[in-house]
């Protein structure tokens, strides 16, 4: 018995040092626009890390860079985040601190973005302190954010919702092969918004990509 606890652990433990030192390829732009193709450690990224570090080559040494002077960083078809100027909903969405104001408070504020789906039609995730959001750009103009927000009633506890971002996709990513039934239905999730934006950018037979975090 005690053989197969210490297999087991040392398996554990292997796999354990083999994710922390996986490295995969990948690059990063600095604030003066230069690229550096590299070796990036394989890591989940839908949590931004205070630091990227990276590998010129498989055999050198890691280094590491601060993530506020990148501009962008990635690893082709899976992962990318860029850097931009956004407005930002400040408020709140934690339960005991919801007010009764429907419209989001704003702020601009230079955020790093996810890419989610990117195309004619851009669909992006900024994970906020406040709260989680996501933002659109169509064929390369203004960001925007998709406005949801969840607020008290006047008078009441009950809590209601914001959904003026159903609005906006209505408005931006008009298609016959997007129902107003999948619209209405949609949730301000990942999985909803990302189809939305596919399916749009599919009808319009735009070169679009998907970025989607590969297994080992």
């Amino acid at each position: 018995m005690k053989s197969t606890y210490f297999y087991w652990f040392a398996f554990l433990f292997g796999f354990s040092t083999f994710a922390q030192n996986h490295f995969i390829a990948g690059y990063f732009i600095n604030e003066s626009g230069n690229r550096t193709d590299c070796l990036i450690k394989d890591v989940s990224y839908l949590k931004l890390p205070a630091n990227l570090e990276y590998k010129s080559s498989e055999n050198s040494d890691i280094q590491s860079v601060r993530m506020e002077t990148i501009t962008e960083f990635g690893v082709p078809e899976q992962i990318k985040y860029i850097k931009r100027m956004a407005k930002v909903d400040v408020s709140s969405s934690a339960l005991e601190d919801l007010d009764y104001n429907q419209e989001p408070v704003f702020e601009e504020q230079e955020i790093f973005l996810r890419a989610i789906v990117e195309g004619d039609a851009n669909l992006y995730f900024y994970d906020g302190p406040k709260r989680p959001s996501f933002y659109y750009q169509m064929n390369e103009g203004e960001l925007e954010p998709l406005i949801y927000k969840t607020y008290l009633l006047d008078g009441s506890y009950k809590i209601t919702e914001n959904n003026t971002f159903k609005k906006q996709i209505y408005s931006q990513l008009k298609c016959e092969g997007i129902q107003d039934s999948e619209i209405r239905n949609a949730r301000y999730k990942e999985r909803d918004l990302s189809k939305l934006f596919i399916d749009y950018n599919e009808c319009q037979n735009s070169n679009y990509l998907v970025y989607k975090k590969k297994s080992r």
